[in-house]
């Protein structure tokens, strides 16, 4: 008899838990009016964006962005010049995008141009700023770096290297 009640009861909280995630789901859909927006020109990528709200509703977020290099030209790599399958103008630079009052403000490079960038993530600081970590490589070797942000004055800090592994 216990187990026929609590079998009652597990099936019961499923049903609650499932409408419960639906209704969230549903309200939270229906709630945001913003409509999607392209942020960079059509030759460059963007990759693993990580966004954070700060104090005072803004947002803030960290992506990849990938400029692609002088293309290859495999004839000449067919016939023994391999000078055009050397990557060379290409690479990733870490950026940030702020929204303000429903706005985005123009990106910002938190790294130079042309290095090999990994995953940033963006994080609020308690002093109302942010923070973007991220993994580069450089001379082979992976580390982690950061800065601070500024959203008030869009201004970073300078580059902090966490790890030196």
């Amino acid at each position: 008899m216990c187990q026929l009640q609590w079998s009652k009861v597990k099936k019961t909280l499923a049903v609650f838990l499932t409408l419960l995630v639906v209704a969230t789901l549903w309200f939270g859909l229906r709630q945001y009016t913003g409509t999607a927006q392209t942020m960079a020109a059509k030759d460059i990528e963007e990759d693993f964006p990580d966004c954070v709200a700060l104090h005072g509703g803004s947002v803030v977020c960290a992506y990849v962005e990938y400029v692609a290099g002088h293309p290859m030209d495999l004839e000449a790599a067919w016939a023994g010049d391999f000078g055009s399958i050397e990557f060379a103008g290409n690479g990733d630079r870490v950026m940030l995008a702020r929204r303000v009052d429903a706005k985005w403000e123009e990106p910002i490079a938190a790294t130079g141009p042309g290095r090999d960038v990994w995953k940033p993530v963006a994080t609020a600081l308690s002093d109302g700023g942010a923070a973007v970590v991220w993994a580069e490589q450089r001379e082979g070797n992976w580390d982690l770096y950061a800065r601070r942000y500024a959203p008030a004055s869009g201004e970073l800090g300078e580059e902090q290297r966490l790890t030196t592994h």
